[in-house]
């Protein structure tokens, strides 16, 4: 609940924000969608995307590595960008075995931010809608610790499926927060 009763400029700066808020959330419920109904596609995106980082990484920091060659240290940085190179290419080569190793990184990343999220609704209560954060952290918990017990066996599918469900429940949440938000500051 906003408490205090800010002038109409302000007011209207809130509810653009506020606005902003409800279209990025339907972005996240989208591209939730998307990743529940095509996991598989997911998660070789996942892997192919990673894959090209590290290729991208790898030529970074070999270009790093020549130009500050008279700093000292060539070998070390040659070698960390050859292995960014390495990385990139098995990634590339082997995108399933990549999503099985992602899958659990994704499972890591989830409850940690899920985590996050509980604590950050406790924060901001008792402002309305802080429940729907509340519920999107535990939401989230519960995928992390699902992506951690069907892991490898099911690691590709629910890397996709998982993923879509975190972006699909943070959506739902951002909305929701956002959307009441608007409708306590009128014009």
């Amino acid at each position: 609940m906003i408490s205090t009763h800010p002038d109409l400029k302000t007011r209207k700066e809130i509810r653009q924000k506020a606005g902003w808020g409800i279209a990025l959330g339907i972005v996240l419920i989208i591209l939730g969608s998307l990743a529940i109904a095509l996991p598989l596609a997911t998660a070789i995106t996942f892997s192919l995307l990673f894959g090209w980082l590290f290729i991208f990484g790898a030529i970074d920091q070999i270009i790093y590595a020549f130009l500050t060659r008279s700093l000292g240290s060539f070998i070390w940085k040659l070698l960390l960008g050859v292995l960014y190179l390495i990385s990139g290419i098995v990634v590339l080569f082997s995108p399933g075995v990549a999503a099985i190793a992602f899958s659990l990184i994704l499972g890591i990343s989830i409850l940690t931010q899920s985590v996050l999220q509980v604590i950050a609704a406790f924060q901001i209560r008792p402002q309305q809608g802080w429940g729907w954060t509340l519920f999107s952290g535990i939401a989230g918990i519960i995928l992390g610790i699902l992506i951690w017990s069907e892991w490898p066996i099911g690691a590709v599918w629910l890397l996709g499926v998982w993923f879509g469900c975190n972006l699909l429940f943070d959506g739902m949440g951002v909305v929701m927060v956002s959307s009441m938000i608007r409708s306590e500051v009128k014009e």
